[in-house]
């Protein structure tokens, strides 16, 4: 199964496709006849979508945990018209309808939520983080020393505010990076390429792709203890991946009074900052591994360094952010044509 671009569409996105057909078109559309569903239809099935009329079936999510709240909204009728409109156009292909009735259908904006988060607000974030790290720390000494004694009297409680190392370098590299929680978390040491500056992903949401290392980021990895055989970057108390990152980051989110702001939004700051510094759209698009064809051809006249020199001055900025120093000047980059 492909996406827009011909690209094979990843195992998440064809769970998310199945589940709004589940959802949305099948309890609206599925005792339609195909001849049935005309332009008409499908207005009022995108109204009903955006205004939260349309009844779940009980549809379920990927890991089968129940019934999941439908709750509609202009996002989710654009999306699901835009779904629809493929499955329909698979339809004239296989010759089921003569034209297809989404098109020309004009769909509401699709304004998908985006928080970028200030200078102020990154140094609250960046305390935090500290904070948290350090208490875990301290935490584990005391418990260790109680351990060596032979666990005599309590056990030494671990802080409310204390959260494991690991957790907190995922989010400091996400931060400095802008990447995706799931290439994060799922991140090998085999695809960090320190002579390079890179993290060559072999497997993210827009299929394989270079993320490159500004400076600071590369001193995020570089203090990790690589294990003899490497293996996954950031690891959980049982050897695998970090786990409950949502609640780890709802909490650190609140510590540090950022109202509403998701992980995801470091990825939206890390381009904010970037364009605030002068970076070109391009050079961010670069960076952030962007997968839409007609901006991705836009970045072909580009050479690596500037692309390099971009990540470098946007990660130490954010550092900087975070540790509530000043940031560093933009140096005017050359774009290669």
């Amino acid at each position: 199964m492909v996406g827009r671009a011909g690209t094979p569409k990843k195992a998440s996105t064809i769970e998310t496709d199945k589940y709004r057909v589940n959802a949305l078109v099948r309890p609206a559309l599925g005792k339609l006849a195909l001849a049935d569903i005309d332009r008409k239809v499908i207005e009022k099935f995108m109204n009903d979508v955006a205004l939260g009329k349309i009844k779940s079936i009980g549809a379920k999510t990927a890991k089968n945990r129940g019934r999941t709240n439908t709750r509609g909204g202009r996002g989710a009728a654009t999306r699901t018209i835009g779904l629809l409109g493929g499955i329909l156009a698979f339809g004239v292909k296989e010759g089921e309808i003569p034209s297809n009735p989404v098109i020309g259908i004009k769909r509401f904006k699709d304004t998908k939520n985006e928080r970028f988060l200030s200078g102020e607000e990154l140094a609250k974030l960046g305390d935090v983080l500290r904070q948290a790290e350090a208490n875990f720390r301290a935490w584990e000494v005391a418990r260790k020393a109680w351990e060596g004694d032979g666990r005599q009297g309590k056990a030494p409680v671990r802080p409310s505010n204390a959260e494991a190392p690991a957790a907190i370098g995922v989010i400091r590299l996400l931060a400095l990076t802008g990447m995706r929680r799931g290439e994060a978390l799922a991140l090998d040491w085999g695809e960090v390429d320190f002579e390079y500056g890179l993290l060559q992903l072999a497997d993210s949401k827009t299929g394989r792709k270079s993320v490159p290392l500004g400076a600071a980021a590369r001193q995020l990895l570089a203090a990790i203890p690589k294990p003899e055989g490497g293996g996954l970057v950031f690891r959980g108390p049982s050897g695998g991946p970090v786990g409950g990152l949502p609640h780890i980051w709802e909490r650190i989110r609140k510590r540090a009074g950022l109202d509403g702001v998701r992980l995801h939004d470091l990825r939206h700051s890390y381009a904010a900052v970037g364009a605030s510094g002068g970076q070109s759209l391009p050079i961010l698009g670069a960076i952030l591994g962007h997968s839409d064809t007609a901006t991705t051809q836009r970045y072909a006249h580009l050479t690596a360094s500037p692309v390099q020199a971009a990540a470098d001055l946007i990660s130490k900025n954010i550092a900087a952010a975070l540790d509530g120093r000043p940031a560093a000047k933009p140096k005017r980059l050359r774009v290669v044509t």
